[in-house]
């Protein structure tokens, strides 16, 4: 496992330097740790993953390997069982609700989340929908950071 690994960690570099992103999204542990490897981000999963409760991690990269300036964003693997255990745990009714709704507000349209919210609804009795409420806080910063970068581009 660790040989294919640090296969697929220099497979991905190479796709990084092809592709040249605006920003690269690493959804878990295997997808952070294989960014901190090749060397293009400053820490790995151990230290990233404390930064979550206020939402997604960001860091923005000067330069790796002739690329300059673009961001990776960083957040949890979208598994059941990532959602529905260490997530759900992490939902907060007051703070996490707070964050949709000041996120939301700044979004051109939000009718897509009202539907995700709606879709994962009840959230103090169903782990599923808390841990996806949770989850949506890092995937409204990932879409800020997105557009954000797309309009510094043009």
């Amino acid at each position: 496992m660790k040989a294919a690994w640090k296969s697929c960690s220099s497979v991905l570099a190479m796709q990084i330097e092809a592709l040249m992103p605006n920003v690269v999204i690493a959804k878990g542990t295997e997808a952070v740790n294989s960014l901190y490897e090749i060397g293009i981000i400053k820490n790995n999963w151990s230290v990233i993953r404390h930064h979550f409760s206020k939402g997604a991690y960001r860091e923005e990269i000067e330069s790796w390997k002739g690329l300059e300036k673009f961001v990776i964003c960083c957040t949890y693997h979208t598994s059941a069982r990532v959602v529905n255990q260490t997530l759900s745990k992490a939902y907060d009714p007051t703070e996490t609700e707070q964050f949709i709704k000041r996120e939301t507000s700044e979004l051109p349209s939000s009718h897509s989340v009202t539907q995700f919210l709606s879709a994962h609804s009840n959230p103090e009795s169903n782990s599923r929908a808390a841990g996806m409420r949770f989850l949506l806080n890092h995937w409204l910063d990932i879409g800020a950071e997105i557009r954000n970068q797309s309009n510094a581009k043009t």
